[in-house]
């Protein structure tokens, strides 16, 4: 039987909490401060204050790209029905997730990232050559998304370019909870 969604969620922020570390001798003041605003947002998130959960994880995203800020700030962000940036964040820490993590950690993730795309569109993007550059409206595709773009439904325009290639555009429609692929060739 599953557990309640508050009881799944208080989880996911005390385990990730216990996987940040506890401040030393040896840690800067800025790996205190990330400590400390790290609490500061599960304590907001115990609040249900949403908002300054947010405000906060972005801030650390910011400075700090590590795979239980991106998975808190992902549920934060189900919680804001922000369903394309919490797509983002949580298949960002899936794909970075330590080794050691607690398998509850990783379900309650893996539940939240196919909550979010029952609510946009998952394009998975494979291009020739591996090293093009691709764009989707506009905006340029990390390399650790490794080619799955989450988008919200409507119209969509993805370019890639290489070095000596063409730059090829397809233009395209995307549904909530649609997944589909594209194949483009700059060569």
């Amino acid at each position: 039987m599953q557990a309640p969604m508050k009881t799944r969620l208080a989880f996911l922020a005390v385990a990730l909490l216990l996987s940040a570390g506890r401040p030393c001798h040896a840690e800067t003041e800025r790996e205190v401060a990330r400590s400390l605003a790290f609490a500061d947002g599960i304590e907001a998130m115990e609040a249900k204050d949403w908002e300054r959960a947010e405000r906060i994880f972005l801030g650390l995203w910011a400075e700090w790209q590590s795979y239980d800020v991106a998975l808190t700030l992902g549920q934060i962000e189900l919680k804001l029905e922000k369903y394309r940036d919490a797509a983002e964040h949580i298949a960002y820490g899936l794909r970075h997730i330590a080794p050691r993590e607690d398998p509850a950690v990783i379900d309650a993730a893996n539940e939240g990232l196919a909550r979010a795309k029952t609510f946009i569109g998952t394009v998975r993007i494979t291009v020739e050559p591996p090293d093009a550059e691709v764009l989707v409206d506009d905006v340029t595709i990390p390399a650790w998304a490794d080619g799955e773009v989450f988008l919200e439904p409507g119209e969509h325009r993805v370019r890639a370019r290489a070095g000596g290639g063409a730059v090829v555009e397809e233009t395209f429609w995307v549904a909530a909870g649609d997944l589909r692929a594209l194949y483009l060739n700059t060569e």
